[in-house]
């Protein structure tokens, strides 16, 4: 973890110590580095108006970002070489966020929460040292709002294409005595591209600090957020699609609502003149539910045509609560970390019955009431040594993980299954500067992965009286690179080999609960290239590029050695921006290359490219931006899933598509 706002010298005794203002989160990273980038609070204001993180993400080597409705609104994803958001580790200032059971994170239920941020530290590859769900392909670590340095305040309101509009107000005070504050409302909505895939949505974040000294500080972070769907993880034939783009293969009855909260109170201090000190304590709560249409699933995903006329709501309500605290002993050259996250996880699966159509002919008793259960305790230490130009750190994390299960509807049904996990996580790093501008890296990471309860259960809702598979993932992950900083150019040039053992991979179909459904390897690989550079040959002119190549092989059993579902070998980004101190402008193309979509290779969608068009002026305290995503009117495939019988189902991205917003700053 690592300080981020901390006034201090590592080279010498620490005799300045004034706490600005510092999270969990950061004391961890500031230590190991980053296989990724850091997206700092000027960019974020810049970046965000309203829409999904992953989109923000994408806009970085190996990643690309897909919705339900086609839209940057609403039930956004993004993948990191090619692995899912349930490999990616998330946490808010220090706080895991991935649900425990199987691993999502969901970005939809706290919308606008980039507002909320001071810095997004966005990492590829693995990682050993982060709490929550193991880092097993990359990380993302928000940092919230910094109350003593960020002083802006906005009122903004923004519309754009499917009727998709958002406002909002954000106030920062700075310091006022001892106190700072930091309060933010968000109203957004779409009626998505694709048929019945709208989005409304209602956030508030809130932060209030009291900065007892220049040494010492206490702060609550709250954000709140709900939002209603319609879903659309399931897509459409393309015979389908030549005759309306615009179908979504769920049925206009599925939808959902969720709520969500996740507050944390946070404790932070010098102990001594070379001690730094931190400590939390957090809740996340989510209540909602989902509607899944039976006949529409086994006649678009099993080939069946069935007349029950069943509209189940699926009811869930979680709530994760625990605490962390980490220190850090500063000595010359170097500093010496220790940290600990404990926390435990319940969630309730039931059938609710109180939106439905009375005419079903079930009832919650009937079918489905079921819990989950987990506890995560997790123990961290961190060396860290510099030696002239030359900088070695080495990490270990102890992780112990018990999940437990009841059926209250079949009583009958004992879980007494083993599955309890202890891990040793480790990595390693070695960075070596080279004069002012240009540093060399070397890192390598080993870290463990339990099963999801999706996969031990074998793709079903509830426990079907044996498990599927206890074994854990095992990631292994090299990293060499090379940085260059300098007044025209800032550079990444990095080569990763992830080495996989057991993984779990993509099948290209999807369960009942409509997750995705894995097949475990003999032995996989992602092995490639990632490529950033930001060059300005003159000034206010920005030549900005991300890119990736890779190789992404999985060898099973039942397939042989085949390519990762979903994976692209190619992506890449290229942008030509003209930045002023009153207007931008900026023009994009973006390219990925094919995706298979099943893991015998036999279906695939094509490579995707795009154009788009953005800019922004300032007038007096407004700022107007806009964008227009598409200009060439592509019809592109975002994504797809596969039938159990075999039939590709393709999930459309917008056409020509625009957003504009005016912000006022006060």
């Amino acid at each position: 973890m690592a300080y981020s706002s901390v006034n201090e010298n590592t080279n010498d005794t620490v005799i300045n110590k004034t706490l600005d203002e510092f999270v969990v989160t950061s004391f961890y990273h500031n230590s190991i580095p980053m296989i990724g980038s850091t997206i700092k609070s000027e960019n974020i204001v810049s970046a965000n108006y309203g829409q999904e993180p992953s989109w923000v993400f994408a806009n970085m080597p190996s990643i690309f970002a897909f919705s339900d409705n086609g839209t940057e609104f609403g039930y956004g994803y993004f993948r990191i070489r090619g692995l899912d958001q349930t490999r990616i580790n998330v946490t808010l200032d220090g706080m895991p966020w991935n649900e425990a059971e199987d691993f999502g994170c969901y970005f939809a239920n706290s919308p606008d929460i980039m507002a909320d941020a001071e810095t997004i530290e966005v990492g590829r590859g693995t990682s050993t040292y982060n709490p929550g769900t193991a880092s097993y392909g990359g990380s993302i670590n928000i940092n919230s709002v910094n109350l003593l340095k960020n002083k802006t305040s906005y009122a903004e309101f923004g519309g754009g294409s499917f009727y998709s509009f958002k406002t909002s107000v954000n106030v920062n005070t700075g310091l006022l005595g001892k106190w700072a504050f930091h309060v933010r409302a968000t109203h957004s909505q779409t009626d998505g591209y694709r048929e019945h895939s709208s989005n409304n949505s209602h956030s508030l974040g809130f932060k209030v600090g009291y900065f007892i000294n220049d040494k010492h500080s206490i702060d609550l972070l709250s954000i709140t957020g709900y939002h209603r769907n319609g879903q659309g993880y399931i897509g459409c034939s393309e015979e389908e699609l030549s005759k309306n783009r615009k179908m979504n293969g769920c049925s206009e009855l599925e939808t959902d609502n969720f709520f969500q909260t996740v507050n944390k109170l946070t404790y932070n201090g010098w102990l001594s003149d070379k001690i730094l000190f931190t400590s939390s304590l957090y809740w996340n709560m989510l209540l909602g539910e989902y509607r899944f249409d039976l006949d529409n699933y086994m006649l678009r995903i099993c080939d069946e045509e069935i007349h029950t006329g069943m509209l189940y709501n699926y009811g869930l309500k979680q709530h994760m609560y625990g605490g962390n605290a980490a220190a850090r002993y500063y000595i010359n050259g170097g500093s010496i970390t220790v940290g600990t996250n404990i926390y435990k996880f319940e969630r309730e699966h039931y059938l609710d019955d109180r939106n439905i159509d009375k005419a079903r002919n079930i009832t919650p008793d009937d079918y489905y009431d079921n819990r989950g259960h987990k506890m995560d305790y997790e123990f961290f230490a961190n060396v860290k040594k510099s030696f002239g130009d030359l900088t070695l750190s080495a990490n270990a994390q102890y992780r112990g993980v018990n999940f437990w299960y009841r059926d209250l509807m079949n009583p009958e049904i004992r879980f007494d299954e083993n599955t309890k996990w202890n891990f040793i996580n480790f990595g390693a790093d070695a960075n070596y500067k080279i004069g002012k501008h240009h540093e060399l890296y070397l890192k390598y990471a080993r870290a463990h992965r339990e099963p999801t309860r999706t996969d031990m259960f074998g793709g079903n809702e509830w426990y079907p009286g044996e498990l599927t598979t206890t074994d854990a993932e095992i990631s292994n992950d090299i990293e060499f690179g090379w940085n260059i900083a300098s007044k025209r150019l800032n550079a990444n040039l990095n080569l990763f080999a992830m080495l996989f053992e057991n993984e779990r991979c993509l099948t290209g179909t999807i369960g009942l609960n409509g997750l995705p459904e894995h097949e475990k390897a003999d032995n996989s690989h992602r092995i490639g290239v990632e490529l950033y550079f930001d060059y300005e040959p003159i000034d206010k002119l920005h030549f900005i590029n991300n890119s990736s190549y890779s190789s992404n092989k999985v060898k099973t059993e039942t397939y042989g050695k085949k390519t990762h579902v979903l994976t692209p070998s190619c992506i890449f980004n290229q942008s030509i921006e003209w930045r002023d101190k009153m207007w931008s402008v900026g023009f994009e193309y973006k390219h990925r290359s094919r995706m298979y979509l099943d893991m015998d290779n036999s279906f695939y969608i094509h490579g995707i490219w795009q154009l788009n068009l953005y800019g922004s002026v300032k007038i007096n305290k407004f700022v107007i931006r806009g964008h227009i995503n598409n200009i060439t009117n592509n019809d592109n495939i975002q994504t797809g899933v596969l039938s159990n019988t075999n039939k590709p189902l393709y999930m459309p991205d917008a056409p020509t598509n625009f957003f504009v917003s005016v912000r006022y700053m006060f």
